[in-house]
């Protein structure tokens, strides 16, 4: 297996596709379900949406092997955040809203997102999240999970940090209990967390830290 990590530098419509695939298959099982009112139908637009507020705000990393995608991080680097610019939500969120119930809209825009903010600040501190590095996404391809592919995508980050800033941060928010143990073997730290109510399902939230620090000499 050769596993090639690459960012991706102005991503066609395709790429963006395959990643946006890659997480639908991926969260297929997951309180996304939440975010989609029930409606799996939107799983691909709700992807496509956040892949490319990514891709506009941030950056995607993509885990390749035989030149398939199998695996993504989605990343802000420190000064932006989710949605902080009209060109985020001009690459898919906006049609992808147009598409939800009027109560969903509510649910999604005047509880969970702020109720996720909220909770990062508590967790990490005000306005630290949007000054480290945050990974927003973190997905392999169910067919490829289990071969370490996700730990080589944040290793990478991880890498490019030391190498360019020399020391630092990241951050990131988890909603399933075994995801979060994995962060945690990866010397990720939990900050705090939150609980989530929807009609469709009810959920926690992790906030989860690491110091991104070189080895001592």
């Amino acid at each position: 297996m050769s596993l090639e990590i690459r960012r991706l530098a102005n991503p066609s419509d395709e790429e963006l596709d395959a990643i946006a695939n890659v997480a639908a298959a991926a969260f297929r099982d997951d309180s996304t379900n939440a975010c989609l009112g029930g409606n799996w139908d939107l799983a691909f637009p709700f992807w496509r949406a956040l892949v490319g507020a990514q891709n506009a705000g941030g950056e995607n990393v993509v885990a390749i092997i035989d030149g398939k995608v199998v695996g993504h991080a989605g990343w802000f680097p420190p000064g932006h955040e989710l949605l902080d610019t009209p060109q985020q939500a001009e690459a898919g969120l906006n049609e992808f809203v147009a598409r939800l119930t009027p109560d969903m809209v509510r649910w999604y825009f005047e509880y969970f997102l702020p109720k996720m903010k909220e909770g990062a600040e508590e967790a990490y501190g005000k306005g630290v999240s949007k000054s480290i590095w945050h990974l927003q996404t973190l997905c392999v391809a169910p067919e490829y999970q289990g071969r370490g592919i996700g730990h080589k995508l944040v290793q990478a980050k991880e890498e490019e940090i030391l190498a360019t800033q020399g020391d630092g941060a990241m951050c990131l928010e988890s909603t399933a209990a075994e995801n979060t143990n994995m962060y945690k073997r990866w010397g990720f730290v939990e900050k705090g967390k939150s609980h989530i109510e929807s009609s469709v399902v009810s959920f926690d939230g992790w906030f989860l830290y690491k110091d991104v620090k070189s080895s001592p000499k």
